[in-house]
């Protein structure tokens, strides 16, 4: 519930979100709202993201996400709260769109993204780092980096709490339904019958991953059903 208390207190105009884990580079907030502040509509800048260990070494870039939307928002988050900004328009969307705490989906910052890109706002992605991401234990999901991380993710595929997350994040967007663009109302539409019914097939709904990889696995989960 932190980050539905921090934006209902927010002030109005351009946010971001930290973590007392991770460290802003020095021109962060700079790049952030060079990018946003001239935008009339909603868009969040989404930086690049160093990854380190708890002693901020061994540091590896984490690789960039060129195509963000609406049809990977709905099974991918690209916008992680740690590297995005919201812009002015995105902070009210947000706002007025915020559920009641406990109908909050288990990863806000995810569903900020796919709200953004459903209501036909914009996310920019730097491919440059300005954020070192620090990695440890108590990390509640961790960077995608490593063998480790993809088998974490692997299991929470097959185990069935990735298709958790899946409908409760299509759940909290259907309940703001109303706000996003006729498109996006379709296919959240198409998507959520995909969910709760089985037998559909991510990419003849246009719905995609960033990677092949990605997608064989999501593809496979969808005909198993496992979502």
């Amino acid at each position: 519930q932190n980050i539905h208390c921090l934006l209902r207190a927010a002030p109005k105009g351009i946010i971001g979100f930290c973590d007392q884990d991770d460290v802003w580079l020095p021109d962060r907030i700079a790049q952030g709202r060079h990018a946003l502040e001239r935008l009339a509509h909603p868009a969040l800048h989404v930086t690049g993201r160093i990854v380190t260990d708890p002693g901020l070494r061994r540091r590896k870039q984490l690789a960039h996400h060129p195509r963000p939307g609406f049809a990977n928002a709905l099974v991918q988050n690209i916008a992680p709260a740690n590297a995005t900004m919201l812009s002015s328009r995105a902070t009210e969307l947000v706002r007025f769109a915020l559920p009641p705490a406990d109908l909050m989906p288990p990863f806000p910052d995810w569903w900020i993204y796919a709200l953004t890109t459903g209501a036909a706002g914009a996310v920019l992605c730097q491919e440059g780092a300005s954020v070192l991401y620090r990695q440890h234990g108590a990390n509640t999901l961790g960077a995608a980096h490593g063998t480790a991380a993809r088998l974490r993710r692997l299991r929470y595929l097959l185990g069935g709490r990735y298709g958790m997350w899946l409908r409760a994040q299509t759940g909290a967007l259907w309940r703001a339904r109303d706000l996003l663009d006729p498109e996006a109302q379709a296919l959240l539409h198409r998507f959520s019958v995909g969910l709760y019914q089985g037998g559909w097939h991510p990419g003849a709904l246009g719905i995609r991953r960033q990677s092949r990889a990605q997608q064989a696995a999501l593809c496979t989960a969808a005909r198993l059903r496992l979502l």
